[in-house]
This record gives C-alpha cells, sequence and structure tokens, in this order.
C-alpha cells in the first residue's frame, strides 16, 4: 500500500504533467519508409507546434516510462574491448531537437541537439549524468568518443550531458542513457510530444484534425495526455501491486484474527491458575502484568520469526514498491505495532474477566 501511495511522488526526472502524447508505429503499417516517415512525423510536430495551446513540441522513438525501451552495446574510443560481447549495455532512443526540453530533461553540461544536427553533419550524442559519471568520473564528458553496435559502426561525439530521469519504469535504478538525433538515425516508429500550456489543455480534437489533415489513412496508436499515456503501460505493474496489497491486507487481518484468538484462549485457559494466585494474596494489577508480559514475549517471538522470513520475501516485491525499500521501517514497525497492540488487547480482556471473578469461583473450575 506504502509502495502504491508513493507511486504519486516518484521524482521522474521529467516533468509529465502537462505533456501531450501522439504516437503512431508506421513500420507495422506498410508503405512507409524512414524517409517518409521522418516527413511526416516532422510536419505533424511542426503543425503542433504552430497551435497557440502548445508551447514545445519533439519527437521520440521510446517515450520514457510507457511499457518499453532499447538498448545497445557500446565501447569508448581508446578504450575498446577484445571481443565484441564484453562492449557494456546502455539504453538509447532518438530524439529530435527540443525533445528534452520539452519533457522537461535539463542539459547540466554543453548542448542539446539542433538543426544543424543532421543527416551528412558530424555523428554527436547526448549522455546522462549516469552514463557520463560511469565512464568518465571526475572529467567531463564533452568531446569524448563512442562507438555504439559494433566496431565497424562510426563513433558519436559527446555534445551535451542530461540530468538523470526514469526510462523504463517508477522502481528502477539509475540507468545509462545515450539519445541519438533522429536525423541521423531515423526509423518508422516515434512518438510526438507537446507541452501544453496552462498545466495541459485537451487537444486530442486539435492533433486528429491535424493528423487527418496529412494524412487521412494514418492509424494512431495514443492521442492522449502523457499521464495518460504513462498510465497505460504502468497498469500491469499498478493491478500487481493492488492485488498484492489486498492480499497482504487480508494476510494481516488473518493473522491478526488467529493471534487474537490463540492468547486469548490460552489466558482462558489459565483462569485456575489465575484464581489460585490471587487466592494466595496476587492483587490485579500483578497479575494482569504477569499475562501482559507473557503474551508480549510469545507475540515477540513471533514477530522476530516473521521478520527473518519477510526480510527475505519482500525483495521479490521489489519491483512493486516505487522506491520503497523492501526492509522499510514505517512498514515494519506499523505492522509489529498492529500485531502487538492485538497480542496485549487478546492477553488483557481474558486476563481482566479472570481477575474479576471470585477466587473460590475460579478454584471450582474444571
Amino acid at each position: 500500500a506504502r509502495g502504491l501511495a508513493r507511486a504519486h511522488s516518484v521524482d521522474l526526472g521529467f516533468e509529465p504533467v502537462g505533456l501531450h502524447a501522439l504516437s503512431s508505429e508506421l513500420g507495422f503499417q506498410g508503405s512507409y519508409n524512414e524517409d517518409d516517415a521522418a516527413r511526416l512525423f516532422k510536419e505533424i510536430a511542426a503543425r503542433a507546434e504552430a497551435l497557440p495551446q502548445v508551447e514545445s513540441a519533439g519527437l521520440i522513438d521510446f517515450p520514457p516510462v510507457t511499457l518499453g525501451g532499447q538498448a545497445t552495446r557500446y565501447a569508448v574510443v581508446g578504450r575498446e574491448p577484445a571481443n565484441e560481447a564484453d562492449r557494456q549495455l546502455t539504453d538509447i532512443t532518438r530524439v529530435s531537437p527540443g525533445l528534452l526540453g520539452t519533457l522537461g530533461i535539463p542539459i547540466v553540461q554543453g548542448r542539446s541537439f539542433n538543426v544543424g544536427d543532421v543527416e551528412n553533419a558530424p555523428l554527436v550524442a547526448i549522455v546522462n549524468e549516469h552514463f557520463a559519471q560511469r565512464e568518465w568520473p571526475g572529467e567531463s564528458a564533452l568531446g569524448k568518443l563512442v562507438q555504439i553496435r559494433s566496431a565497424q559502426d562510426p563513433a558519436l561525439e559527446i555534445v551535451g550531458v542530461a540530468r538523470n530521469a526514469k526510462y523504463r519504469s517508477l522502481s528502477e535504478e539509475q540507468r545509462s542513457m545515450l539519445y541519438i538525433p533522429y536525423e541521423q538515425h531515423k526509423t518508422t516508429d516515434m512518438a510526438v510530444l507537446l507541452r501544453v500550456h496552462n498545466g495541459g489543455e485537451d487537444i486530442s480534437q486539435a492533433m486528429r484534425d491535424i493528423v487527418y489533415d496529412i494524412e487521412p489513412d494514418l492509424l494512431v496508436d495514443a492521442n492522449t495526455s502523457y499521464e495518460d499515456f504513462m498510465g497505460i503501460a504502468l497498469l500491469p505493474s499498478r493491478a500487481a501491486a493492488a492485488v498484492t496489497m489486498v492480499f497482504g491486507i487480508l494476510g494481516l487481518c488473518l493473522a491478526s484474527l488467529g493471534l487474537y484468538g490463540i492468547l486469548a484462549y490460552a489466558v482462558a485457559q489459565r483462569e485456575r491458575e489465575i484464581g489460585i494466585r490471587m487466592a494466595l494474596g496476587a492483587g490485579e494489577k500483578s497479575v494482569r502484568g504477569m499475562v501482559l508480559r507473557d503474551g508480549a514475549k510469545l507475540a515477540g517471538i513471533g514477530l522476530a520469526l516473521g521478520f527473518l522470513v519477510a526480510l527475505g520475501v519482500t525483495r521479490l516485491l521489489r519491483g512493486l514498491l516505487h522506491g520503497l525499500s523492501p526492509t522499510d521501517p514505517v512498514t515494519f514497525g506499523g505492522i509489529a505495532l498492529i500485531l502487538m497492540i492485538v497480542a496485549l488487547t487478546a492477553s488483557y480482556i481474558p486476563a481482566r474477566r479472570a481477575t474479576r471473578t471470585d477466587p473460590i469461583e475460579a478454584l471450582r473450575l474444571e
């Protein structure tokens, strides 16, 4: 439950509020090659950016946190490994000039892509902070050369370093990312992202009109706010987290009922012992204290054993916790408190009832 609650406060590294997404996979529609797709997507983005509601626009092939991603092997020029298999992996995505600004991902060193980064221009790339720190700790990544895919491919010059962000899921650890210009690495499957004024006015109809005017037969996969676009991708993990939460709460309720029943029965079985203690002069407070201590001791042993198991099992839920530690002290402490209160209540109520019984009556009980 705490993991689901945290999903809305995770720092994504970009700002989804106020973004609109329109995507289409032209590769599945048959008649578009990469150059046709590039012209089509650029025209859609240009017309959309001319809308009065739109602040900026950009193109990207794998929008962040939307069910998917692409990785490639790479090597730093001058440090090429002997074998292709020894090359490291990084996430990679194609973007147009202005896309990082539209997402709200700032460039912390160097520059962003511009209109000069085209097909016949020098090949360039932008890396994120994690990539830069991993490969060039303590020095600037600008001007360094990386070679993607294989040793036969040309090298790319690093011209900028972007802030880290989430790329595939809310709960992922920091990943390296390599951004490359769309114009230099064209593809048929892209998404148009738009930064909309006033926190995200609905421009779905305006985008439908633009697409229909340019290409009436174009099949659009998504035309919605980025929060909804991202929500579709997060649905499986959110559903799994919700189901896990329901069963977790059910398990906690069953554990509480079972604990209460066992301890209440155990204390009720001691009613004759309590009667003897009181007949020999024990006070009500001391008898209740003894029973509560015994109940707390049993509950404490059970909690210790349970925590040992939970420490291992909760690691299986890491992907659903959205940045929350599998050993979150608030969760563990809260559950321990709940079960201890149940244990003390289960011990106190029958003990209170037994101490109010006439000791002679208690001694007559079988």
